[in-house]
């Protein structure tokens, strides 16, 4: 164990122990990486090449368009998020480590229910339209659209998403909650999560030490299931995405 100014460092341990785990989000995340960008360079061309195109697309193009944009703009997020957490990993900053695996656990809810949504879509293509249409563009009071005089949807409650993804993550409303609880300016934020890391480097009793360490295991645990869960929705999000031919919707 390494000694600062006469003191074991705990927090370089402890970083040491997850280091690997956390460094493979990135690639776990990114096994669609290829097919998303091919599926979101899809849209854009026929976008373009049908611009000027007086017909309506039919509900299946239009959600598919929406869809492909969507995935490879939150693939894009989510890398990045995968590596900021490596960072602050890295610099003993467990706090701002919890904060963005909070995030990237949102991402694999939201990414799990367009993907259950994506299952049924077929055939009736404008249900599921209508249907997916908070999750695209809702918001909770309508400030991102309220310049274009544009009223939003409902969006889509975060906790529905964590909920529906219980049939693939069953501990998810457990680990969300979990994880909440730790991004909370409370007290066992401050203490165990500051003072254990690089800004604290303080020497622990063995019986403060126990609960950190489960601690910092679940949270790495939790994050790493994500990320995994979002690399592997994403591949199938891809497959069941593949834009159909150019047609008019049919819809008087």
């Amino acid at each position: 164990m390494e000694i600062i100014d006469g003191r074991p460092s705990f927090w370089r341990e402890r970083v040491g122990a997850y280091v690997d785990t956390i460094q493979q989000l990135p690639a776990k995340v990114g096994v669609a990486t290829d097919k998303v960008a091919d599926l979101e360079l899809a849209a854009d061309i026929s976008e373009k090449f049908n611009k000027w195109n007086p017909e309506t697309p039919s509900d299946e193009y239009a959600l598919k368009t929406s869809v492909a944009s969507y995935v490879y703009y939150s693939e894009r997020t989510i890398d990045g998020l995968c590596r900021a957490a490596l960072n602050q990993w890295q610099e003993g900053e467990f706090v701002s480590f919890c904060l963005v695996g909070r995030l990237i656990f949102e991402y694999g809810a939201s990414i799990h229910y367009l993907l259950k949504q994506m299952r049924c879509a077929a055939p009736d293509w404008a249900a599921a339209r209508t249907k997916l249409t908070p999750f695209f563009l809702g918001s909770r009071r309508g400030h991102w659209l309220e310049a274009l005089n544009i009223e939003q949807p409902s969006s889509v409650n975060i906790l529905t998403q964590i909920k529906h993804w219980v049939d693939e993550n069953p501990e998810a409303e457990d680990d969300y909650a979990f994880l909440s609880e730790s991004c909370h300016p409370n007290f066992i934020q401050h203490y165990y999560l500051h003072r254990a890391g690089s800004g604290g480097d303080v020497v622990f009793s063995m019986l403060a030490q126990l609960p950190l360490d489960q601690a910092l295991h679940r949270f790495v645990s939790i994050i790493d299931k994500a990320a995994h869960s979002i690399g592997q929705n994403l591949l199938e999000i891809s497959t069941l995405s593949k834009l159909p031919p150019y047609s008019a919707s049919t819809a008087s």
